[in-house]
């Protein structure tokens, strides 16, 4: 995997390239865009699209005369790095989108320059919604097809904005509506919100409030968890209440 000039990327030759956009790392502090290693969200989620690639390619009767390669790059967990990463899944097309409006000096139309490398036909990631908000908007100019594993928020179900992305989960709506109707189905009217302070906690919790002020379902009171190490705080809280 490179380090230079913070460009993080596993690069495996193919007839046909996939991208890949992970979180290999955690946002970083400071002035410094990538933290820590992250193993959970990032490298596993990277060693399961290695293996995904390794098993169609030894398996002569899913893409018969086919090599898929892949392009993956680490997101660090930033939306703004992650999308000046995400350059590199469009750059060998940046060059040659209007080539025929330029004209030499020569007279002779311009000609892109042979990079030797497939264009990426599909990108799987990113994982934070931010993230993916983000790089859809750029590869979208492409007509690039982007899925996610990860990404929940309701706004990436919108085709009028996020036309080539699907994903693989549900949005932040259906796991919301779903909470509420377990809350109905037991006859629970009163409830504690507890969410995590980081955007997928905040977003879902936003959600599940809209849902249940449908269904006249009371919060009592809400708990955001900063940290994963505040949980046994965040239970002795909710206890007092």
């Amino acid at each position: 995997m490179g380090t230079k000039s913070m460009v993080r990327q596993i690069k495996i030759d193919g007839d046909l390239i996939l991208g890949g956009l992970f979180p290999v790392h955690a946002k970083g502090l400071g002035s410094k865009p990538c933290g820590q290693l992250w193993e959970g969200r990032g490298l596993h989620r990277v060693e399961a699209m290695l293996f995904a690639l390794d098993k169609i390619n030894n398996d002569d009767t899913i893409l018969p005369g086919i090599k898929l390669g892949a392009l993956i790059l680490d997101s660090c967990s930033t939306p703004a790095f992650a999308l000046n990463q995400s350059l590199d899944f469009v750059r060998d097309m940046i060059g040659t989108m209007d080539a025929d409006q330029y004209v030499c000096q020569d007279g002779s139309n311009p000609s892109a320059l042979d990079t030797g490398s497939q264009p990426v036909v599909g990108v799987i990631g990113g994982s934070y919604s931010s993230v993916s908000v983000q790089v859809a908007n750029l590869l979208r100019l492409f007509h690039i097809v982007q899925i996610s594993p990860a990404s929940t928020n309701a706004d990436l179900s919108d085709k009028t904005r996020f036309e080539y992305f699907a994903r693989t989960v549900p949005s932040d709506n259906f796991q919301a509506r779903a909470m509420v109707d377990i809350c109905a189905s037991f006859n629970w009217t009163y409830v504690s919100l507890v969410y995590s302070a980081e955007e997928y906690g905040e977003l879902a919790a936003d959600t599940f409030k809209k849902e249940a002020r449908k269904q006249n379902l009371c919060i009592a009171t809400e708990e955001k968890i900063a940290k994963r190490e505040a949980i046994p705080e965040s239970i002795e809280n909710l206890m007092k209440k």
